[in-house]
């Protein structure tokens, strides 16, 4: 009697792209084993796993990169911050409108637009000048087809704002066809520029390359036929720029590393210095600007009201103000024509009129109010292989319990800040709300993100806005020179492109409860599935909590290897052969080397990978066939090279050879 073995052996055989010498690109190359195998009749090929790098798109520093985000920093001008919310009587304005009569009331509400962080001061020099607008001249001025920007150029300027540094200031010029080109149509440009020079020209800078202009199929940027002095005299309205800069070491990062490193280094609190919220002295020795450096934030992007009014009058003494800077923003009321203030020495002494209650003669901390944004956040968002910005500004909070004691139940949300109804004629008619909705308390947006390659490469190079000045204010803190047509500015924001808030969603008016809200006075029920109700005599705000944010999304793909087929053909090339054939529709038709199909769908971190599941199985039929060099090819579904974008070299295919060399007979 006799039993049969048949015993086999299995090899795995390693073919590595960054172990070959021979490389044609990227999933393409040539392996040589260490030493040759021999494959006989019988003996199985296959495919155990492949390993393909497919990180599309990565941010590749070859240097350490000083990066720049420097900030605007506005407030949505709604109800809340108008007075003073003093119980002891104080009626007063928080909020001034300074320039126009017609906004001196306590009964205002607000319009809900976007009033920025400005200063107000007196030219005095002969030196600075205005910079309105450039010239953009493309390379070819006679085409019909082709295209020229899509590029951020860089400028270098010190601002005319007292005591200001100087700065990199960005702007995104983008992608137009030359159209027989017609200079008088396409120019001049927006530059918004107020710089300080010399009494001959201003010292106004491009930091742009000629090389990367001719990239961009640019021949020349020029602003010397639009260049003005500033009258001495003159009061200039600028929008105050909150930079950050930080360095981002040199290395190669995936989207979603680059966008952690990003948020970071700008959420610091305490980015220039250490915090604290006793800001220090007694009512005697507490002028305003306050003289002390204890402040609850020390990050340029979360400023106080008394803080950056300290801060600007040790710079130089230019005054504090907020614009209506919207361009579309019309009528009487129009974007940089009129502004609000704080009255700072009332919130500096934490102000109590003498009528209401005696007055306090021992120190009270201040009133303060916070500017700017308590978030920032960007992040990789997978299912639209985008980075997106999801959190630039200061929420509202709605819905908490606070009462003298602080209860940290606030919840992210909106306002319904509509205008006040019944009231006297001239009491409300100083804003047009827009929309009636106040979506966020402050928050910024970017004047500049340099270098401007790096954020062309993330997608962000064209939300920097750009501030015109184009506006007639009248200050009337300064009397010596009357304003030109010029002296103030406008810019266009919008959420969800330049900055962030709540999102706007339908769902907002509906109330979530199955019960029956009640409307006081009187004490009428309304029933279900009812619109959330303002009272009609007192027009309080509707509060309403939400988490939607409105994000600014890149404008650039990433990770788009995701995107397109859904699986990739290997071809490994040696002494056995498949047999793979397509339709008869054009790209691929016939293969003898594809010897696994990976789908894309199964991609971790970096790689997409399979464990053989795809793999087609060969069996040696024939003569003895030595194996030793193996010609890999990485393919489209089309027959197509994989580029290199989509591609990066750390790839992988492991070989399994099953011997059946083994035959055991026993009696």
């Amino acid at each position: 009697m006799f039993n049969i073995y048949i015993m086999s052996t299995t090899t795995i055989l390693q073919l590595r792209q960054q172990e070959s010498s021979d490389v044609t690109q990227n999933g393409v190359f040539q392996a040589t084993l260490d030493h040759p195998i021999q494959l006989d009749a019988g003996d199985v090929v296959q495919v155990k796993a492949v390993y393909l790098d497919t990180v599309a798109d990565v941010i590749e520093l070859t240097e350490d990169e000083e990066i720049t985000m420097s900030a605007l920093i506005y407030l949505q001008n709604y109800n809340l911050d108008q007075t003073y919310p003093y119980a002891e009587g104080d009626a007063g304005n928080l909020r001034r409108y300074q320039n126009d009569a017609t906004l001196r009331t306590v009964n205002n509400k607000g319009d809900n637009q976007l009033w920025f962080l400005s200063t107000a001061h007196e030219n005095t020099v002969a030196t600075n000048w205005s910079i309105p607008s450039m010239e953009v001249i493309p390379i070819n001025t006679t085409s019909d087809s082709k295209r020229f920007g899509d590029i951020t150029l860089e400028f270098q300027y010190t601002p005319i704002t007292p005591g200001a540094k100087s700065i990199t200031d960005s702007i995104h010029v983008t992608s137009k066809v030359d159209r027989r080109w017609n200079d008088s149509k396409n120019n001049p440009r927006d530059l918004g520029i107020s710089c300080t020079g010399t009494v001959a020209a201003p010292s106004l800078t491009l930091l742009t390359s000629k090389a990367d202009l001719t990239t961009a199929g640019i021949a020349e940027i020029n602003w010397d036929k639009y260049q003005v002095p500033i009258p001495t005299g003159e009061i200039q309205i600028e929008p105050q720029r909150f930079p950050i800069s930080f360095i981002i070491p040199r290395g190669t990062y995936t989207p979603s590393e680059i966008s952690q490193t990003i948020t970071n280094e700008v959420s610091k609190l305490q980015y220039t210095g250490k915090v604290s919220t006793t800001y220090g002295g007694d009512a005697p020795t507490y002028p305003m600007p306050p003289t002390q450096t204890n402040w609850p934030s020390m990050n340029p992007w979360l400023q106080t009201v008394l803080k950056n009014t300290a801060d600007l009058h040790l710079q130089g003494g230019a005054k504090q103000i907020f614009v209506n800077a919207d361009s579309r923003y019309g009528g009487t009321k129009g974007g940089g024509a009129i502004y609000f203030d704080y009255d700072t020495t009332r919130m500096a002494a934490d102000y109590v009129e003498a009528s209401a209650v005696a007055p306090i003669a021992a120190y009270r901390p201040p009133l303060d109010k916070f500017l700017g944004t308590n978030q920032f956040a960007m992040e990789f968002d997978l299912q639209e292989n985008k980075i997106k910005m999801t959190q630039m500004h200061f929420p509202l909070y709605v819905n908490d319990t606070t009462g003298i004691t602080i209860v940290e139940d606030g919840l992210q949300g909106i306002a319904f800040n509509e205008p006040i109804k019944g009231l006297p004629a001239g009491d409300n008619v100083c804003f047009e709300p827009a929309g009636g909705i106040a979506s966020a308390y402050s928050g910024i947006c970017f004047s500049t993100l340099s270098p401007g390659w790096f954020w062309d490469a993330m997608g962000f190079g064209d939300i920097t806005v750009n501030p015109v000045k184009n506006v007639k204010m009248n200050y009337p803190d300064f009397t010596s020179t009357a304003p030109t047509e010029a002296n103030s500015y406008t810019l266009q924001v919008d959420t969800g492109v330049n900055t962030t808030s709540a999102f706007e969603g339908l769902d907002l008016p509906v109330i979530h409860s199955n019960g029956y809200p009640k409307a006081a006075p009187p004490q009428t029920q309304f029933g279900r599935y009812s619109v959330p109700r303002q009272d009609a005599q007192d027009g309080a705000d509707v509060f309403v909590s939400t988490a939607d944010v409105a994000s600014i999304f890149s404008n650039r793909t990433l990770n788009d290897n995701v995107a397109d087929e859904g699986y990739f053909l290997v071809d490994v090339s040696s002494n056995f052969r498949q047999n793979l054939i397509g339709g008869n529709l054009g790209g691929l038709t016939t293969s003898r080397d594809t010897q696994s199909i990976v789908n894309r769908y199964y991609t971790s971190g970096s790689f997409t990978s399979d464990q053989g599941a795809g793999s087609i199985v060969y069996e040696h039929v024939g003569e003895p066939q030595m194996l030793s060099n193996f010609g890999v090819k990485v393919r489209n579904p089309n027959g197509s090279f994989v580029s290199d974008t989509v591609l990066k070299e750390k790839n992988a295919i492991f070989i399994e050879v099953i011997k059946q060399n083994k035959t055991v007979s026993q009696k």
